[in-house]
């Protein structure tokens, strides 16, 4: 799919200078630029620097409206998947609006809503009292299309796109508070000249091991600026082993996903 550039990009720095940009700030800038909006639209992307001053915390607010006929949706996006970010919603009224998440589209990365839309003006109120330093994109869309909704989505690399892999398998890892380290194992067959993927989802500290049938480690890849996903090239047909692990485990409720590349597949057969 092509990718769409947003007709708005209004970029709000929230930073006491107005004459540096962080680095995490630039990494924003470059993911709002290719977001793919389908079947939603983005009226203003808002990217705030979540700095880290003496002992204060952080705060603001967006102004927004919303309404049954023309909802409104929020794309988050962080640089660091574990800031301790909180965000909530309030009527004109002061009174706080219940939200849920539409989808978790990736570390730090998420798409919410209001569980019910109602005519009328409303804030959304983002703040932290930890600091990190890190940066967060706000991405205010509404519908642009009737029917199902497709998640905003950015570019993996140069020829891979999240929403054109099949996905596989969920594997869910629900991590109990213990003292015994954390060890899960999964078997999978997969075939030669094909790209898979792992992409975790609410991860802490797990980690993950892939291994063929003689349990010889397979290298993995990972993505600048994607915190948890994986890209494995398989070179031949067989069984592989997926190890899940941590030594020190907290506990968790995290997900993997696995996808496989059907176009690697299809170009490598011809």
């Amino acid at each position: 799919m092509k990718t769409i550039k947003l007709i708005a990009l209004f970029t709000i720095i929230a930073t006491a200078s107005a004459y540096t940009q962080s680095k995490c700030e630039e990494e924003l800038i470059k993911y709002t630029a290719n977001l793919d909006p389908d079947s939603l639209t983005a009226e203003v992307n808002l990217i705030h620097f979540i700095k880290a001053y003496e002992d204060l915390p952080y705060y603001k607010e967006i102004r927004f409206t919303s309404s049954p006929k023309n909802p409104q949706y929020f794309l988050f996006k962080k640089t660091n998947p574990d800031a301790k970010l909180g965000y909530k919603v309030f009527d004109w009224d002061n009174i706080e609006i219940e939200t849920e998440t539409a989808a978790n589209i990736g570390p730090g990365e998420f798409l919410t809503t209001l569980t019910k839309h109602q005519s009328g003006d409303y804030k959304l109120v983002i703040y932290s009292k930890s600091p990190d330093g890190s940066c967060v994109n706000v991405s205010l869309l509404k519908r642009n299309k009737a029917g199902n909704i497709n998640i905003p989505s950015t570019s993996l690399d140069k020829n891979t796109n999240l929403k054109e892999l099949a996905l596989l398998k969920e594997y869910n890892e629900k991590v109990k508070r213990d003292d015994l380290p954390y060890m899960s194992e999964y078997s999978y067959v997969l075939t030669r000249n094909t790209d898979y993927y792992f992409l975790w989802e609410r991860n802490t500290n797990l980690n993950l091991i892939v291994a063929n049938s003689n349990r010889e480690q397979q290298m993995l890849s990972d993505f600048s600026g994607e915190k948890g996903l994986y890209k494995y090239h398989c070179d031949n047909t067989g069984i592989y082993y997926f190890t899940i692990y941590a030594k020190e485990p907290v506990p968790q409720n995290a997900t993997l996903k696995f996808f496989f590349d059907e176009e690697s597949r299809k170009s490598n057969q011809k």
